[in-house]
């Protein structure tokens, strides 16, 4: 099992978190670049080597503080550290720090992590194997100059959060949950204020039955919370709503739910809201939840009607994503809103929600819209079932399938490779802006609907630089499909520009139907797939996109976010 979590984790890092361009590396190489004296091991050039075993001999004989300064900026791990003795190992970067390999504290010894210290923008991240372990719940760990509460199983996180719901908590070490077996509610269900660093750590096989996450709410109106670094694999979450956390006014970091699997079905009046890692991103009075560097590939399967997201199941009223990704497959019913990273970021009081960098590789499905009064719609994209957010740097590559509108002429089914439904009003003041993104899976829609390589409907007014090429179809019955949009809500007139479809993978090959409801649609311009590998399409811009015969099939690629 340790082998496929860090495979799986990997995979799934390796695209944000590379190796420092100039850091203090602990490896297995011989000490170099470093100076050691009283305790204190500090780089002295760009490239500096601190030998493992020479820094765990320190650590057997007194404390011992790694200090990178503004030469290296970066401390990295790339080789597995521990020690025994009661000593503390300090770390101390100018910039940021990586652990690609484990960091143990195998008797009573603690740590001290510090980042920024000089610099600015880093932070400390887990990749690969990386984490960092206590044997001994009574280790002292303190996070810039903060101190945390270790916790080793999931019944001492529960008891420690009750206790102290604004507190600082950290997990000491892995954890099968099995041994619990299956709560029946959120097993952290309190309202969590504070800050839960997970330090890389993995949470396996934790069963809920009937309600909602691991974390039923962080953060409120009133105050933000923090959940971090932690490692759900093979997560079932039955009737609930996420793995990690069913609502939050906060940020999710680095945090990750390997495989598993959340199902859930509504029935009632209002919609059920799923997400394979978290329910909903909520925001108020200044504090906005967001998701960064954080990722799923758990299964979503979800009723009618339903709210169903990869990685997020609705961001209402405001939310961020950032540099965040989503594998799993997506499948909701009838008047369903799903998306392989975000199933709805509906219409609010305020929108200015914002997916970045991120992008889903899952199949995505929603059944039939169908009701005998008013308008129904189901909506189903790649990467955003319906959207009101600026997305800028993203991609889907994941098969979208959508039903058909039955009941009422008014119903419809909107289906894209990357959007399935982007709201749009005259005035501009809630719009979707979609920029510097592409999708390559097929998007096919049943009668009654619309279908279109990027989008099922959607502004183009505020789209630019983005392209489609999958196979765009009709099941059955009557519908508008597009190579690259099936409904252009804003035809012709002024507009942002340079988009595209591929005229052979598409399989619409005339030039004019590039939007399926109007020929000849401005800035939406058919290629063939030798003109997409020749080179970049005119316009894009070469400090966002590259191109190359082995990256991407030859296609144009976010530099960004180089597919693997």
């Amino acid at each position: 099992m340790t082998g496929k979590i860090c495979a799986a984790a990997a995979l799934l890092t390796g695209l944000w978190a590379g190796s420092a361009q100039a850091a203090l590396v602990v490896s297995t190489a011989a000490t170099s670049n470093v100076s050691c004296s009283g305790g204190v091991c500090t780089a002295t050039a760009a490239n500096a080597v601190l030998n493992a075993h020479d820094l765990m001999v320190s650590l057997a004989h007194g404390d011992t503080t790694l200090v990178s300064g503004s030469t290296a900026q970066d401390i990295e791990f790339d080789t597995p550290v521990h020690w025994t003795s009661a000593q503390r190992l300090t770390l101390d970067s100018y910039h940021a720090i990586t652990f690609t390999q484990p960091v143990m504290s195998e008797g009573t010894g603690g740590m001290t992590i510090t980042v920024n210290d000089g610099g600015s923008g880093g932070d400390f991240l887990f990749t690969g194997k990386g984490r960092v372990a206590f044997w001994d719940t009574s280790s002292s760990l303190i996070i810039s100059g903060n101190s945390y509460t270790l916790v080793n199983n999931i019944a001492g996180l529960s008891a420690g959060v009750t206790a102290n719901p604004s507190g600082r908590f950290a997990f000491a070490n892995n954890y099968d949950a099995s041994v619990d077996g299956a709560y029946s509610q959120s097993p952290v269900s309190v309202n969590f204020s504070g800050t839960f660093e997970g330090l890389g750590n993995t949470i396996s096989h934790l069963t809920i039955n009937g309600c909602c996450a691991l974390f039923q709410r962080v953060g409120s109106i009133e105050a933000s919370g923090i959940l971090r670094d932690i490692v759900l694999y093979s997560a079932v979450v039955r009737g609930g709503t996420a793995t990690l956390v069913s609502d939050t006014y906060g940020n999710v970091i680095g945090s990750s739910s390997i495989g598993g699997m959340v199902s859930a079905s509504s029935g009632g009046p209002n919609p059920w809201v799923a997400g394979g890692l978290i329910g909903t991103l909520d925001s108020g009075n200044g504090n906005v939840g967001s998701a960064i560097r954080s990722r799923s590939s758990t299964r979503v399967v979800c009723g009618t009607p339903c709210y169903a997201g990869g990685l997020v199941g609705m961001i209402r009223a405001e939310g961020n994503i950032k540099q965040s990704s989503a594998s799993g497959s997506v499948r909701a019913g009838n008047n369903s809103l799903a998306g392989g990273l975000v199933g709805t970021i509906p219409l609010g009081l305020m929108t200015y929600t914002v997916i970045v960098q991120s992008f889903a590789t899952g199949s995505v499905s929603v059944g039939n819209a169908v009701g005998k009064s008013g308008s129904v719609t189901a909506a189903a994209g790649g990467l955003v079932g319906y959207n009101t957010a600026f997305i800028n740097e993203a991609y889907a590559t994941g098969a979208v399938i959508g039903g058909s509108g039955l009941g009422n002429a008014t119903n419809h089914v909107f289906v894209g490779g990357l959007v399935g439904q982007a709201y749009f009003t005259p005035t501009g003041t809630y719009k979707s802006n979609i920029r510097h993104s592409y999708a390559t899976g097929s998007a096919t829609v049943g009668g009654q609907g619309y279908a279109g390589g990027l989008m099922g409907a959607g502004p183009l007014k505020y789209t630019i630089q983005c392209y489609a090429t999958g196979a765009v179809s009709v099941s059955s019955g009557l519908s508008q499909i597009g190579g690259f949009v099936g409904n252009d809500l804003t035809p012709g007139g002024n507009r942002l520009a340079d988009n595209f479809w591929d005229l052979d993978t598409s399989g619409i090959s005339d030039p004019s139907k590039g939007a399926g409801n109007t020929a000849d649609d401005p800035g939406i311009t058919g290629l063939t797939t030798a003109q997409f590998q020749s080179g970049l399409p005119a316009g894009f811009d070469p400090t966002i996109w590259g191109e190359s015969p082995g990256i991407n099939n030859g296609l144009p690629y976010l530099l960004a976010l180089q597919p693997q």
